[in-house]
């Protein structure tokens, strides 16, 4: 049985988080989902930001340099670019975009970049799995291939860690986010593919779940 389960928290922004905290900026709005809620970032200027917490440096908690990140979406048709960031705790540290990554200051270009009109105005799945080397890409539950990595050592910074932009500022997200987990451990092939059928993380997975985000409603 786990033993660092940590209690869930919800907000006055209406996210049910694992690390407590998350602020919304410039208002995005709560937008329908079939499995309950997400929220919609404009494109300018909106975007949810959560304190620094040591659990959200994922990518240096593993002796073995295992993380794993999850990401539900949508990207609106209208200005969507490979810049658009989807989660970010800085470049130095980590940074997901549609097309590609940044780990610690390191690019990596996704074996199937997202930033064009098939991936437009549809529920994604997105799960980047890094092994210490190596980085695989899965997208709505079925493997996209590999990635180097190439990053020794990882690092981890004290910046806030944002959903719908940079931490910087830059990149702003078009779009809804219905659901993000971040795991300081990797996950098997088919963990990914039941999270992409709406399971929720097991009990016996709770001490590698850092950090999980849901607007209120999401199940």
């Amino acid at each position: 049985m786990s033993t660092g389960f940590k209690p869930f928290y919800t907000g006055d922004s209406s996210i049910t988080a694992k690390v407590s905290g998350g602020r919304l900026i410039d208002s995005p709005t709560v937008a329908d989902l079939q499995s309950g809620a997400s929220y919609y970032f404009d494109g300018t200027n909106d975007y949810i930001e959560v304190a620094n917490d040591s659990a959200l440096n994922i990518t240096t908690q593993s002796s073995t340099g295992e993380w794993a990140v999850e990401i539900f979406f949508r990207a609106d048709s209208l200005g969507i670019s490979g810049s658009d960031r989807l989660v970010c705790k800085s470049t130095a540290e980590y940074s997901f975009r549609l097309d590609r990554c940044y780990i610690a200051g390191t690019e990596i270009i996704y074996p199937t970049p997202m930033d064009n009109s098939s991936y437009a105005d549809k529920w994604m799945h997105l799960v980047l799995l890094g092994n210490g080397s190596e980085m695989e890409q899965f997208i709505n539950g079925a493997s996209q291939g590999l990635a180097a990595l190439g990053v020794t050592p990882y690092a981890s910074t004290t910046s806030v860690l944002r959903f719908g932009t940079g931490s910087d500022g830059s990149g702003d997200f078009g779009g809804e986010i219905g659901r993000v987990r971040l795991f300081d451990e990797d996950l098997t092939d088919a963990q990914v593919r039941e999270l992409y059928n709406g399971a929720t993380v097991p009990q016996d997975r709770q001490d590698e779940l850092a950090g999980e985000w849901l607007p209120s409603g999401v199940t």
